[in-house]
């Protein structure tokens, strides 16, 4: 079963594309943690449906995100530390993601628990010296995950993920390239950012530029104009079938 990635209420911060840098809109940097921190979010897809994400934080640990057909996910910590995040649809627990962590702090476990298909995907993460991760993906139920599915490399440039390369037991080899702007992504001050994107094997401090993955047949591209803190105002996504995602940010 393919892999489940995160709602799209986070995903879509972990985009594609070629960049416009305009000023506009400038900052509101008023809140309690003196950072720049994501607010809102309208996405409107190529049919003109619109769709709207709250952010809720405490200081800079994101508590929820709430969106406008009734789904909601919760992120819970321990120590600050990124532990557990749950999602809900119209009230009723569909997902739930957990984490464990190195003596390091560093990410060591991830276990997605799809709650509706009783399926469950765990991945172990080894810390290179060279800067690269190296991941066990194994797939299983709720109870247990002890199928190896394959084994994957992350690879970083500049905070930012441009390949995640997995070999299946099989021998066949899959990998997701992307390239990335130099501006500031919306969630890059978000508490445990990096742990999510390491989690989700996508995205970085910066801005996705173009993604491809010529196995699956998918690609995109994003053009974003930025404020003059250099954080994105809007972002035009392409994908390989020509559909374009419009999205706007407001920050507090």
């Amino acid at each position: 079963m393919k892999k489940i990635f995160m709602l799209g209420a986070l995903a879509l911060f972990l985009m594609t594309s070629c960049s416009s840098d305009d000023s506009s809109d400038p900052v509101d940097n008023g809140n309690e943690t003196g950072t720049v921190l994501l607010k809102k979010s309208i996405e409107t897809d190529t049919d003109g449906y619109e769709y709207t994400n709250y952010f809720n934080y405490d200081g800079n640990k994101l508590t929820s995100v709430t969106d406008s057909e009734g789904g909601t996910i919760n992120f819970y910590y321990e120590n600050n530390l990124l532990v557990k995040i749950e999602y809900f649809e119209d009230g009723t627990i569909t997902q739930r993601d957990l984490f464990t962590y190195d003596a390091n702090n560093k990410l060591a476990t991830s276990v997605i628990l799809d709650l509706d298909e009783d399926w469950a995907n765990k991945m172990l993460y080894t810390h290179n010296s060279d800067g690269t991760v190296s991941i066990e993906d194994y797939t299983g139920d709720l109870t247990e995950q002890t199928n190896l599915y394959g084994n994957g490399v992350v690879t970083y440039s500049n905070n930012n993920i441009v390949n995640y390369t997995l070999t299946s037991t099989g021998g066949n080899s899959v990998s997701s390239v992307y390239t990335f702007d130099s501006k500031n992504n919306p969630l890059k001050n978000m508490s445990a950012f990096d742990i999510f994107n390491l989690a989700y094997q996508e995205g970085g401090h910066n801005n996705t530029l173009s993604y491809t993955n010529e196995a699956y047949g998918e690609s995109e591209t994003t053009v974003y104009t930025y404020n003059s803190d250099n954080y994105p105002v809007t972002s035009t996504e392409t994908d390989g079938n020509g559909d374009v995602t419009v999205t706007q940010y407001f920050y507090e």
